[in-house]
């Protein structure tokens, strides 16, 4: 089928070029089968399939299904519910910092589907069960300090914007979910063990890790939002410190 597509985009099949008329015919019915045949055959079953087809279509200029990708969308959503939402005290201390605060601290709605983690974890990026239970609380969260409104301290990451470092330097390839400023940010992997660490990386390098504590990280980013100073944000409440890392 790719290929009946491509060489239709330049009127042709089998290479023999067609008249434009007979091309627009044969476009025609291929939409048409792909919608009557593949469509329908993956709908209910394999929503995954059925959205690759319509991939495919839109990535040659295909566009006429696109109606299609909505439901096909949310009956994949559904078949990947969350997980009960995490309900830690800290969560707690954002959602009402964000009651009080709206220009410091801003938190989105829950993760409707975990598909994404499923998509993760086919790559080789699993993705730590606490950190679902967040994404069931908020898809994303953005804290600034309170003392310095215009300074991003730290932020949690949609589910949609999940970015991956590659290996480099004995880290392996991991799922990058977190910020901490400009130029830094965190990603989470799990080793041979089973332990799950945290990696701090600036300008996309990494520069140490700990053992994943999400709480704690969770409680240090609060501290970050509620420094007495800007300048603590470079001392005793850096990233720094908390990986306990010693610069010179």
């Amino acid at each position: 089928m790719e290929e009946r597509i491509r060489q239709l985009r330049a009127d042709m099949v089998d290479g023999r070029v067609l008249p434009k008329g007979e091309a627009d015919g044969l476009r025609a019915s291929l939409i048409e089968l792909v919608r009557t045949e593949a469509l329908a055959k993956y709908a209910g079953t394999s929503e995954s399939d059925a959205l690759r087809v319509l991939d495919k279509l839109k990535a040659y200029g295909y566009t006429q299904l696109e109606g299609e990708r909505a439901p096909l969308e949310i009956a994949r959503a559904a078949k990947f519910p969350p997980p009960l939402a995490a309900a830690w005290p800290e969560l707690a201390d954002l959602r009402a910092a964000a009651s009080r605060h709206p220009s410091v601290c801003s938190i989105a709605s829950p993760v409707q589907s975990l598909y994404f983690a499923k998509e993760l974890a086919e790559d080789g990026l699993p993705l730590p069960e606490e950190l679902l239970t967040l994404y069931a609380w908020a898809d994303g969260f953005d804290l600034s300090c309170m003392v310095a409104t215009h300074v991003p301290v730290f932020s949690f990451l949609p589910s949609q914007s999940i970015d991956v470092s590659d290996a480099e330097e004995g880290y392996p390839r991991r799922a990058v979910v977190f910020q901490g400023g400009d130029e830094v940010q965190f990603s989470v992997y799990r080793d041979r063990m089973k332990q799950w660490w945290l990696v701090y990386e600036i300008e996309y390098q990494p520069i140490g890790k700990t053992v994943l504590d999400l709480r704690s990280f969770l409680q240090f980013g609060l501290r970050r939002m509620n420094a007495p100073t800007g300048d603590a944000l470079w001392g005793e409440i850096s990233w720094d410190r908390f990986f306990d890392i010693a610069r010179s």
